[in-house]
């Protein structure tokens, strides 16, 4: 089989999405060059046709994945070994399954191999998390795995409006708007140069940002601190009134104990009373504050 021929196979896919564009990117008309100089035997320019293609950093995940294809393959054409197993390496990043055409040249073969152990298996993937604030403020987060050959540069979030493009540090996160009800997304990761590696979410099947988050405390009212604060501020004011008034009628009782020609044994007896009275209630207003407030500082966190 001609080397030809093991291209043709490898863009079949492509090639069939590719007819049905009424209108194809500049990205897309590269490649379909490329096919068509490799048809013709034109490998340099076939090579170089996907550079460009890479190069203007429009490519599609599936446009991605058959450009590396094609590049590898025209990179052993020309004698460029190094170039093709590059190529295969995150060709096989993207798509572990892929496997070289059953007619493909045998000289693609230990390229391949090279390239099948640079990987070791590794895929990349990426786990979205998307969150919202009542007032319409969405963060999402895009946690990157198995990106062995360190593709992802970038990205971005598509929705209705505008997309977002993503900032990395440890991961890809952004902020945008979503007032709607229901939020439906996209994520696209992205090279150095903007050409898509992975797209999470589509048309048919995109990706949701989850309902707003109530705001506040939506505990039952006794399983939050703040009640239990106020009330042992009252009973603190409470127990300091009735500290006060049993200071008082001590004060009382302690002159009519000294003076017994100025007051009867009943009089005594009932200032006394009443002191132990409004004691005992201070020592409960004071002994209840303690609990409230015990059981506010329980409560108080969510």
């Amino acid at each position: 089989m001609s080397l030809a021929r093991a291209v043709l196979c490898t863009g079949l896919v492509w090639a069939a999405v590719a007819s049905a564009e009424t209108t194809l990117t500049r990205a897309e008309a590269r490649y379909q060059q490329a096919v068509k100089a490799a048809k013709a035997l034109e490998y340099d320019r076939a090579l170089a046709l996907t550079v460009e293609a890479f190069s203007l950093g429009e490519a599609t995940a599936s446009l991605t994945r058959a450009l590396l294809a094609l590049q590898a393959e025209m990179a052993i054409a020309v004698d460029l070994p190094e170039t093709a197993v590059t190529a295969y390496a995150r060709l096989l990043e993207l798509e572990p399954a892929w496997q070289r055409p059953v007619d493909a040249s045998p000289r693609t073969a230990e390229p391949f191999r090279q390239a099948a152990k640079k990987v070791a298996g590794a895929r990349l993937t990426a786990v979205p998390t998307s969150t919202r604030t009542a007032d319409g403020q969405a963060y999402t987060r895009v946690r990157i795995e198995g990106d062995v050959l360190n593709l992802v540069h970038g990205g971005r979030v598509e929705t209705a409006g505008p997309s977002t493009p993503l900032t990395r540090t440890d991961v890809l996160e952004a902020r945008w708007r979503c007032t709607q009800p229901a939020c439906e997304y996209t994520v696209s990761l992205t090279d150095s140069q903007g050409n898509e590696l992975l797209r999470l979410g589509d048309d048919g099947a995109p990706l949701a940002v989850p309902a707003a988050l109530p705001t506040g405390d939506t505990r039952p009212l006794l399983r939050r601190g703040w009640p239990y604060v106020a009330l042992a501020g009252a009973l603190a004011i409470v127990g300091t009134v009735l500290a006060v008034r049993t200071a008082q009628l001590d004060a009382e009782f302690r002159i009519a104990r000294d003076t017994p020609g100025q007051y009867t044994y009943f009089q005594v007896s009932a200032l006394d009373a009443q002191r132990r009275g409004w004691y005992a209630g201070a020592v409960t207003g004071f002994s209840l504050t303690v609990l409230a407030a015990a059981l506010g500082a329980w409560w108080w966190l969510p």
